[in-house]
């Protein structure tokens, strides 16, 4: 479909506009997003409100870097915003109505609005945060990072959370501000704005290549993302604006995948096994963190040999008296593309990549059980789990068969019963989602928890909201875990506090 018509009117509107002031906006209007991700403006003087939700203020964004050329201040008002807002809607709508035919189609699409909006809302910044710090700074991954980006892992937080922190205040940031009293360089700080800057004449050019003229134009991926800062007169000044600060933090916590590949694809500097078992280490330290040693067995990785072959085993193990959860860790992160649809070759590939983890995971327990491996069976069930690093959205029906459809076919593959996915069913689950539904397993025991969850909707999706839905009436305060990486992230800070004039330290 091409929505060239639907889009025009749109398009107009937003060459009409100007620039900075635009921007100027959106980063005004961010502000009042509520953790939900809603915005609530006040639309007439009649006191009547106008709810938008903070991604279709990203989409916004995305337009008016693309198109705005003109000297009009559309958005200076919320009756302003609130029409641009429904030039979007009233686009998406027109799509919904020609290819929106069935109850199949709705669901499909929910799939692609699951992963516009799901990351959007509620999110749990601290945690990414210190997520993002520790598998990066991690002994062996440090060196590639600093080795692909030209900085330290802490050098790029502290940049971030500097700019970041000054971003809530206004839009601007200045690109030759001197940290060196921080110990960051003046080349860290240029390479952190090479990583994370871009130009207006550059951003323009990957809108460009980017853009769909078809039902999944509000679904491609943002290069806001990739960077947020952009500097709007191609470097005549050092000045760069940050019109969504939270695309700064997504930048060095999500985004730093980018940079490791980024240093791959352009320098040659290989990585793979470093970052995945980073990651293991970042798990198994939430393990010991979540689970009371006096109640739970952790067990690590332990190889084994089958036949002379080396095999590695599963990732991690816990036990209690009730039941084992055996751990795979996958750093394998959906496609693009596969979020952008509900259907094809690109979801399918990607399922099937996530298929392989399962079915890995599914061997191993098969060697465990027939007593191949250093695990002792206890005659306690078994619940697999498949602990990704970012969120998979494994929402909708279709794409859950989906993926159960691959994993049957490699489960025969491998010459594994396909009736495992039904005797022994399998968990997907990020590990921001598992560091709260972890507490909630600590408390509830692992029998009580995973048998509710096998015939839940949130196997696969949300598992932290498990809890609330199957045991109303249980009161878990989940802790903010890891409460001491404030400290490994700024080792200095009291020193720093100190030269602020901060006499009671930080």
């Amino acid at each position: 479909m091409n929505i060239h018509d639907l889009y025009e009117p749109f398009r107009n509107q937003l060459r009409k506009m100007a620039l900075r002031p635009a921007l100027e906006h959106i980063w005004h209007y961010q502000q009042y997003a509520a953790v939900s991700g809603v915005i609530k403006l006040l639309k007439k003087a009649d006191g009547s409100v106008f709810e938008i939700y903070v991604w279709e203020l990203h989409l916004l964004c995305r337009e008016i870097l693309l198109h705005a050329a003109g000297d009009q201040l559309t958005i200076s008002t919320p009756l302003g915003l609130c029409q641009m807002i429904d030039h979007i809607r009233r686009i998406n709508n027109g799509i919904s109505e020609c290819t929106v035919n069935s109850g199949d189609d709705a669901m499909r699409e929910t799939h692609t609005l699951v992963h516009q909006q799901a990351r959007w809302q509620y999110s749990r910044d601290e945690a990414r945060m210190f997520r993002a710090f520790h598998i990066y700074n991690d002994h062996e991954l440090a060196p590639i990072f600093e080795k692909a980006t030209g900085l330290s892992v802490s050098a790029m937080f502290l940049l971030a959370l500097a700019i970041g922190g000054a971003g809530k205040k206004k839009p601007g940031t200045n690109a030759s501000q001197d940290y060196s009293e921080f110990g960051v360089t003046h080349e860290a700080r240029d390479a952190f704005f090479k990583i994370t800057g871009t130009t207006l004449a550059n951003i323009r050019r990957d809108l460009e290549v980017l853009q769909r003229d078809d039902e999944g134009w509000e679904f491609t991926l943002n290069p806001m993302e990739v960077t947020p800062l952009i500097n709007l007169d191609n470097h005549q000044t050092p000045l760069f604006w940050c019109p969504l600060p939270d695309f700064l933090l997504r930048r060095i916590t999500e985004g730093l995948f980018h940079d490791l590949c980024k240093g791959k694809n352009q320098l040659g500097i290989e990585f793979g096994n470093e970052y995945g078992r980073a990651f293991e280490r970042y798990v198994g330290r939430i393990l010991y963190e979540v689970f009371d040693l006096d109640r739970f067995a952790i067990t690590g990785e332990q190889p084994y040999k089958v036949s002379g072959q080396i095999r590695h085993g599963v990732d991690g193990i816990v036990s209690d008296a009730t039941g084992n959860i055996f751990i795979e860790c996958k750093t394998r992160r959906m496609k693009q593309g596969a979020k952008e649809t509900a259907e094809g070759e690109t979801l399918e590939k990607s399922l099937d990549e996530l298929a392989v983890a399962v079915v890995q995971l599914y061997k191993n327990i098969d060697d465990a059980t027939n007593g191949l491996s250093e695990w002792i069976p206890n005659g306690r069930p078994i619940y697999p789990f498949v602990i990704t690093y970012e969120d998979w959205y494994l929402f909708t029906p279709q794409v859950v068969n989906q993926l159960n459809e691959c994993v049957q076919h490699r489960l025969e593959a491998a010459q594994l019963p396909r009736a495992l996915t039904e005797t022994m069913p399998f968990f997907v689950t990020s590990i921001g989602e598992f560091e709260m539904a972890g507490q909630d397993i600590a408390h509830l025991g692992i029998e009580r928890f995973c048998a509710a969850g096998v015939i839940s909707e949130y196997r696969h999706f949300q598992l932290s909201v498990l809890v609330q839905k199957a045991f109303p009436n249980e009161t878990i305060v989940h802790r903010h875990l890891l409460k001491n990486s404030w400290g490994e992230i700024f080792p200095k800070m009291q020193e720093w506090a100190g030269m602020a004039g901060m006499k009671e330290g930080w």
